[in-house]
């Protein structure tokens, strides 16, 4: 059971902007932390278990329900758990559900003193995509990025529950092979790794990864971070669609990658801007604001699309090559609609 001690005195910040600049204050927190001390203190119960493993946590229901739209319709529409305010979770580990309620509460992935393991990390972001939390996956994805204070590995078990619960295109499945393309480089050819651990899929999916930049030339480099990020609601995909990119040296194209190409935008403040991805493990190559500054000159033949990028790194001439002249042509009719609107 999870006891909430506070002393709140609200009336003592009278406004924000007295506050000092590098204070931390969680408004957030405190407001909901202002409402259990109103009275408005609910406390729902969630009972996990996995296996023969059972715990059952109380809660504060405006915690849980803020944070987690799976939970807020549970507690809160016309399902059984609405009315006995008690929620069964299987297939959950409590040990993990445990770190779940401290970051409700602190908004801080921690374990008391004790160091973080990978496989409860790994748990946590598929308990996140669970009950809806992007916030909280995308903050075990940085601690699990990070490698600081982190101990233990994905043994066999950990790699196949990834599997079992997640889908293909995963961010914590990308994480996975990332790392295992890692380990092999880093224990080098003397080390032989026993391939019979890990799923098929998985193996799959790294050989893919070799297969692609070994027929470009391209060195296995770590993963890139973005990818392993899953969207929070801020970004509107206005097309996604897969394409080859060559960049244009000296007159003659040299292939860099293929993958996923999207052109995303921001849903606050209407800035667009084109991404792609040069294979599975999604390596960016391209990631640049659609503006009529950025592009100057867009020409398409075909399924060939060839862009000319002024600013920023990756600034030349791109030579897109799509699977069809109708992806190709909605493509670039989406993508000189942004520039209009940015004119």
């Amino acid at each position: 059971m999870v006891q909430l001690q506070a002393k709140i005195h609200p009336k003592r910040v009278t406004s924000r902007r007295k506050l000092p600049i590098s204070c931390s204050y969680n408004f957030d927190i405190a407001d909901k932390l202002t409402d259990h001390v109103s009275g408005k203190h609910e406390m729902v119960t969630v009972n996990v278990k996995n296996g023969e493993d059972e715990q059952s946590f109380q809660v504060h229901k405006n915690f849980i329900c803020h944070y987690s739209p799976y939970f807020n319709a549970a507690f809160n529409g016309r399902f059984l758990e609405g009315t006995t305010q008690a929620l069964d979770l299987d297939d959950t580990n409590p040990k993990v559900f445990s770190l779940f309620v401290t970051w409700l509460y602190t908004q801080q992935i921690k374990d008391g003193g004790e160091k973080l393991k990978r496989k409860d990390m790994a748990d946590m972001w598929m308990l996140a995509d669970k009950v809806l939390v992007p916030q909280l996956q995308n903050q075990v994805m940085k601690v699990l990025l990070s490698k600081d204070d982190l101990t233990g590995g994905f043994d066999r078990s950990a790699v196949e529950r990834i599997y079992e619960n997640t889908s293909e295109d995963s961010p914590l499945r990308l994480f996975t092979v990332g790392s295992l393309l890692q380990r092999f480089r880093e224990s080098g050819p003397k080390v032989a790794p026993k391939y019979e651990i890990f799923p098929r899929e998985l193996l799959v999916s790294a050989l893919e990864v070799i297969r692609t930049q070994a027929i470009w030339g391209l060195p296995i480099q770590p993963p890139d971070e973005e990818i392993h990020y899953v969207s929070e609601g801020i970004e509107d995909v206005l097309v996604e669609t897969e394409a080859s990119a060559k960049t244009i040296v000296q007159h003659k194209p040299r292939v860099i990658g293929i993958g996923p190409i999207r052109i995303l935008k921001n849903k606050e403040t209407d800035a667009t801007r084109i991404i792609h991805r040069k294979d599975v493990l999604g390596t960016v190559i391209i990631d640049t604001p659609v503006t009529c500054v950025t592009f100057v000159d867009i020409n398409i033949v075909g399924e060939n699309v060839c862009i000319n990028i002024l600013e920023g790194a990756q600034a030349g001439v791109w030579a897109l090559q799509f699977v069809n002249s109708s992806l190709a042509q909605k493509f670039v009719e989406i993508l000189n609609a942004q520039k209009t609107v940015e004119e």
